[in-house]
């Protein structure tokens, strides 16, 4: 048996990778003009070594970019190593560097670490080493005054040089951080291949997400990136990618509509991932379904980071006009789900819930891929499960594949895996999520629920806020209130349960209102009719029958001894209860539910899994359940639209 949940989840979840740095007193710089930025060690706490921080998918996009001609005449800035041959043994390199620093010119300064370089590769010394201290401080002293070609020089240095083991640590972060203010410095000077090149030896130190000169590049091409080829906007959005920490401009997405027809595969999964990393939805159309033309026409030879950014950028998207070109992706791109990795596949399978197409047999190949590795850790991560059971239960779709008869508890019985318990404690949000796509299947582990809802749990993963409680928490609450009444586990207080309520249930817009969703002028159609069925406004009901469900119900109530409705009577609920019938033989209560674009999958005309859901919980409530599909309803006339409505009716009767 699992050891108990939460003696895993009071562990401390984040681990310091680096101890804390020495900041240098002297670390100045004596132009009036250059305004140091000193990053603190203490910020960078949290964040991940650079030589751990270099993903494949990255690695891949740069392969990508070094045939391109952009920064050629850059590639070799000559590195003086005259000095390295009196640089072999280890009292050779003390000797080198056990000298005033401070005292030599910036061409000397950067000589020096060009001569200890290859005994430093050699010997795999970095620069924390406490015989570089002359050495930085002469580099701090004079770090205005490098030029291009020196800046270059020490950031290769840094490059080539063994990676310390964080980013804060003794030395390093001043170099480094020093550097990267004098290249925001001297940005405004640097040509566009310059600034690429330094770009690049940034990324290749690791520290692409962490400088500042990424970024400030960003803005300095942001003004018209129309003026840039095709080969510069796929650099730029490479950096988009790595930065992350910048917001897409519109005219970025309107060059690149201009020239993505122009753009290779790989280079168009380059574009896709600096969407996808800065969270920019692609507004256009044209833009989406050339992405989606360049899979499909190269869905034999494309690489599988490629396949997935473009995958990963269109469900971002969710563009309803791509919707025909996304099911012929996911129905051409089915044979070739054995040669594609597991990571790719995942995404694949998410690719149909941002439009909710459903391809019953790329789901089933998928699954049956996934399964066969579901228990290694390092192949299939925890959030991995979470989205492959968010996918499942869109579609309402339990697949038969050879490892197992029921992929659920498959899946399930992961989170009681020992050699998983890291990964609960790292990502504890995975497990609510998960727990409440499995109740839309009706199963209900209900150990790991009491562990969730464990008031020290909320605390540790949500916070102290006054409304701690997820929206995925306080749904799985109320799904234990309905379908599990006998469950004796830990709860949601009941006031946080009105709390959350009234932040999370939508109020239905007035009718007037211009801005309205298509959900919403749904209902009020479906409102009107009812209205019209009963013959007054006072015998329909409309409200949040199970506040778990954002949008309002319509309730009925018809008295079968007179063959009339009458008006529900529900005063003695407050926002936030579950309405429950009164239980009398006389009365039929029925509960008229619109079902939208948005809540239905798409071709198939179903309603998704949590509709489903919300059906069955009706039904436990005593409620009959009238579904009123959109694309039933709106292409009738007024009087039909009442008269279908009223035959939905009868039949539940």
């Amino acid at each position: 048996m699992l050891k108990p949940l939460l003696n895993v989840l009071n562990k401390s979840s984040i681990e310091y990778l680096f101890p804390r740095g020495r900041l240098k007193s002297n670390y100045r710089f004596l132009s009036k003009n250059l305004k140091p930025n000193l990053k603190s060690a203490s910020n960078l706490s949290t964040t991940k070594v650079a030589s751990i921080a270099k993903f494949v998918e990255n690695s891949f996009a740069y392969s990508v970019l070094e045939p391109l001609p952009i920064v050629s005449t850059l590639k070799q800035i000559s590195i003086n190593n005259n000095n390295n041959k009196n640089v072999k043994t280890e009292e050779d390199f003390e000797r080198f560097l056990n000298k005033d620093w401070r005292k030599c010119g910036v061409k000397e300064i950067v000589d020096g670490f060009n001569a200890v370089l290859p005994f430093c590769v050699e010997n795999n010394v970095n620069i924390t080493n406490k015989n570089f201290d002359f050495l930085v401080d002469g580099l701090l002293d004079n770090v205005e005054n490098l030029s291009t070609d020196d800046i270059i020089s020490v950031l290769k240095f840094l490059t080539e040089s063994p990676l310390p083991g964080g980013l804060n640590m003794h030395n390093y972060h001043d170099v480094w951080s020093a550097m990267d203010d004098v290249c925001c410095w001297r940005l405004k000077s640097f040509d566009l291949q310059t600034s690429f090149y330094v770009a690049n030896l940034w990324f290749k130190m690791g520290l692409g997400r962490i400088c500042d000169f990424i970024y400030e590049l960003l803005e300095k091409y942001s003004k018209k990136p129309a003026r840039l080829t095709k080969s510069e906007l796929v650099y730029i959005f490479f950096y988009f990618n790595i930065c992350r920490k910048r917001t897409m401009d519109f005219s970025y997405e309107d060059a690149i509509e201009k020239k993505i027809s122009l753009m290779s595969p790989d280079e168009i999964g380059i574009v896709a991932l600096g969407f996808f990393k800065t969270k920019t939805m692609i507004k256009s159309a044209d833009t989406l379904n050339v992405m989606i033309d360049c899979a499909i026409n190269n869905s034999k030879s494309i690489h599988e980071i490629t396949l997935a950014a473009i995958v990963k950028t269109i469900r971002l998207s969710h563009h309803p006009l791509t919707a025909t070109k996304t099911a012929e992706l996911l129905q051409v791109i089915t044979p070739e789900i054995e040669r594609l990795s597991h990571i790719c596949c995942m995404h694949l399978a998410l690719l149909g819930t941002g439009l909710q197409i459903f391809n019953k047999t790329a789901l089933t190949k998928i699954c049956e891929k996934l399964s066969k590795s579901i228990h290694d850790k390092e192949t299939i991560r925890i959030k991995d499960i979470e989205r492959l059971l968010l996918t499942l239960t869109m579609f309402d779709f339990k697949p038969k594949v050879s490892t197992t008869n029921d992929i659920y508890d498959l899946l399930l019985r992961e989170f009681y895996n020992p050699a998983r318990q890291g990964e609960i404690e790292s990502h504890p949000k995975c497990l609510p999520c998960s727990l409440l796509f499995l109740a839309i299947r009706n199963i209900y582990p209900e150990d790991l629920i009491d562990g969730v809802l464990n008031p020290d749990f909320l605390k540790k993963t949500y916070g102290k806020q006054f409304l701690d409680v997820p929206r995925e928490l306080y749904s799985l609450d109320m799904c234990l209130e309905i379908e599990r009444p006998n469950y004796k586990g830990n709860r949601i207080p009941k006031d946080k349960r009105r709390r959350c309520a009234k932040v999370f249930i939508e109020r239905l817009p007035k009718k007037e209102k211009k801005s309205m969703n298509a959900a919403d002028r749904l209902i009020h159609d479906v409102l009107d009719s009812c209205l019209k069925v009963t013959g007054d406004s006072n015998k329909v009901f409309l409200g949040h029958i199970i506040p778990q469900y954002v949008k309002a119900d319509i309730v009925l109530c018809y008295d079968e001894l007179n063959k009339e409705f009458i008006t529900p009577n529900f005063t003695q609920y407050e926002i936030g209860d579950i309405v429950r019938p009164p239980n009398k033989k006389n009365l039929r209560w029925i509960v008229v539910v619109p079902v939208s674009v948005n809540t239905t999958i798409r071709y198939l005309l179903k309603p998704v899994g949590f509709m489903n859901l919300k059906r069955r919980q009706l039904k436990l409530l005593g409620y009959d359940v009238v579904m009123v599909p959109y694309h039933e309803y709106i292409p009738l006339d007024e009087d039909d639209k009442v008269e279908y409505i009223s035959s939905l009716i009868q039949r539940v009767l």
